[in-house]
């Protein structure tokens, strides 16, 4: 979200609204646990995200950082109108890519 409004091709309004829907889980879930909705045995760890036992924090920085940089770059040359993509298989696109790095992602972290 920030290279995209540092770059000028998205709005603050816009990023604001993108920042609102990625925290929107997590506000839910304060949601839940402050007015104790969720059952206790049903607390674990379910959507918590773990490093690999075998992983250090600046291994699994790096793989991410990666991770992030290619999804960057392949949303930016999708969505490159000088390149003459047709403009119905951008989703397709990173639909792929999106399964692709969660795949990489999950099998390393």
């Amino acid at each position: 979200m920030s290279v995209t409004l540092v770059s000028g091709n998205v709005c603050f309004y816009k990023c604001n609204g993108l920042a609102l829907d990625q925290t929107s889980p997590l506000t839910v879930k304060v949601v839940l646990r402050f007015f104790r909705l969720t059952p206790s045995e049903n607390r674990g760890d379910l959507g918590v995200v773990k490093i690999h036992p075998n992983l250090y924090t600046a291994q699994a920085f790096g793989i991410e950082l990666l991770l992030t940089f290619v999804l960057v770059f392949a949303t930016y040359a999708t969505y490159d109108y000088q390149r003459g993509i047709p403009s119905g298989v951008h989703p397709i696109v990173l639909g792929i890519v999106v399964t692709m790095l969660h795949i990489v992602g999950v099998c390393t972290l």
